[in-house]
């Protein structure tokens, strides 16, 4: 068997090979899980984005190897067109990063901005409301002179 390999079978037994140990598990099968008996929601889709922000030490708009993260940046997600805030804002981490995420159920064709708002101290460098995409968006900010 190969170094982290996990095995099941019939018989419900889960086996972990690693350097240092051998691990088995006795699998069962999950209990049922009853739902709430009002409002029960399907999620179809979800949108989630992938967003940080750093520190413009130049003012370029561009992130330059050197500069740092920025922890504590707000991001709220919106409808496009319009200042209508849908679902809990995120807030960057230590690392800049943050995710933005939005349950969509049935799958409706809409579609959404995200909006970075500057922290005390600083003004954005880079568009701070951006179309809200799958793939990651950065925001610059610099500290206001």
């Amino acid at each position: 068997m190969k170094r982290g390999h996990v095995v099941t079978g019939m018989i419900g037994i889960a086996v972990f090979i690693s350097a240092a140990s051998v691990t088995i598990w006795l699998l069962t099968p999950p209990k049922p899980v009853q739902p709430p008996s009002s409002h029960l929601v399907s999620v179809d889709c979800v949108l989630l984005t992938e967003v940080s922000a750093w520190q413009d030490v130049n003012h370029n708009g561009k992130r330059d190897v050197r500069e740092p993260p920025l922890e504590g940046v707000r991001f709220e997600l919106e409808r496009v067109g319009g200042r209508q805030d849908v679902g809990e804002p995120s807030i960057s981490a230590c690392d800049g990063s943050a995710h933005v995420r939005k349950d969509l159920p049935g799958c409706p064709d809409v579609e959404f901005d995200i909006r970075a708002i500057s922290p005390p101290g600083y003004v954005s460098t880079t568009p701070s409301v951006v179309v809200a995409t799958n793939e990651p968006i950065a925001f610059g900010f610099a500290r206001a002179r």
